[in-house]
């Protein structure tokens, strides 16, 4: 009986782990938006999960997008 106690005891705990970050999360969150002056302020400060640049030019759609001879490019 007392291991399936411990067994719970632990989920409960990891339970509650998971929850407290998540709140904690939610919380810092608020006070990035809370101190900054303005939304503007808030959006270049938050980190972005955005693609790195890729390295490789976009492919050719249309004859517009072939290079030009004397652009030095």
């Amino acid at each position: 009986m007392e291991i399936v106690f411990g067994f719970l005891s632990i989920i409960v705990v990891a339970f509650l782990f998971l929850r407290m970050r998540d709140q904690d999360r939610q919380i810092c969150d608020l006070l990035d938006r809370l101190a900054a002056r303005s939304h503007a302020e808030y959006v270049a400060t938050k980190a972005y999960n955005e693609r790195p640049p890729e390295d490789n030019p976009p492919d050719r759609l249309s004859w517009y997008d072939d290079p030009i001879e004397g652009d030095g490019k």
